[in-house]
């Protein structure tokens, strides 16, 4: 059974469209991800509040 995180990737690539990292460095990688992560939490809570 795969991890719960799985869902979470496959979701991110497969609705965002992302595979590689895009930008060099550490920090501005990890920044695109909390905003990835943040727009799919706001797309959850449209659909759970509706």
């Amino acid at each position: 059974m795969p991890a719960p995180s799985h869902g979470l990737f496959a979701t991110l690539k497969r609705s965002y469209g992302r595979v590689r990292v895009r930008y060099r460095g550490l920090v501005r990688n990890a920044a695109d991800l909390d905003l990835l992560c943040l727009a799919l939490n706001l797309r959850r809570l449209d659909v759970l509040t509706r």
